[in-house]
């Protein structure tokens, strides 16, 4: 890697994102803040210093990951962290809208393997670069652990998660290493926010999980200290890895 790695990190606005960039740019690295507004990324950016640069693109939008990949401009990467999701909260299967199922997939999974799929040239290793970058998706941890109100939720993390341990393998040959995080509830995002004020439904069933997690409560901070190691040179013999960061809530 680079003396000063340079690190994408989608939904870094705020919450885990926000977190996550801050940690790497306090440990020197540049960061790319990637967020859907101008003015929430510039505020990112001014928080995190010189070192930080933004791109207000949404990725749910075709043209939004074109317009990320034309600002970085083929530079090479040494880190793509996938923190974006979507607005999505609990709910019983039977009683939801299935005209949301699209906009489910691709907020929460699409997006991401599109994202992959597009920058892995930048993270690849290749002539004068013996050592690939690192991605690290972000994503439910109810892909591990059935939950009720989660089927949806559930099933495109799972998706997630079986997609960073397949792409681990394949990316292996260019020097890259892919990682997931899984994460429940974490307080001081805007997550949590819209999820113990969506209704009743999701504000018990949240309200249980962090009366079981025997070292929550879990912030964004805690997801964001993994994430860092994941991507930093402490982790150069693992890949294909899933890591919960839940309080203990499921092992």
């Amino acid at each position: 890697m680079a003396d000063r790695p340079t690190h994408v990190v989608t939904g870094s606005t705020s919450g885990i994102g926000l977190a996550t960039a801050r940690r790497l740019a306090a440990d020197g690295a540049e960061v790319v803040v990637v967020g859907r507004t101008r003015e929430r990324v510039d505020t990112a950016v001014a928080e995190l210093g010189p070192a930080a640069s933004g791109v207000a693109a949404d990725l749910l939008r075709p043209d939004g990951i074109t317009a990320l990949a034309d600002a970085l401009a083929d530079r090479p990467l040494d880190g793509l962290v996938l923190s974006h999701g979507g607005d999505q909260v609990p709910g019983i299967f039977a009683d939801s809208d299935p005209d949301r199922f699209p906009y489910l997939a691709e907020a929460m999974f699409l997006t991401n393997a599109r994202l992959c799929h597009r920058l892995l040239p930048s993270l690849a290793a290749g002539p004068g670069r013996a050592e690939g970058g690192r991605i690290v998706l972000v994503t439910s941890d109810a892909g591990r652990a059935p939950t009720v109100g989660e089927a949806m939720i559930g099933a495109l993390a799972a998706a997630n998660l079986m997609f960073v341990r397949t792409l681990a393998r394949e990316v292996a040959r260019q020097r890259v290493r892919v990682h997931a995080v899984g994460v429940s509830l974490t307080e001081d995002t805007e997550s949590y926010d819209r999820v113990m004020g969506a209704g009743d439904f999701s504000r018990r069933l949240f309200e249980k999980a962090a009366a079981r997690m025997p070292f929550g409560p879990v912030r964004a901070a805690d997801v964001a200290a993994t994430v860092t190691h994941l991507l930093g040179p402490d982790s150069t013999a693992t890949t294909g890895q899933v890591v919960s960061v839940n309080g203990g809530l499921t092992t």
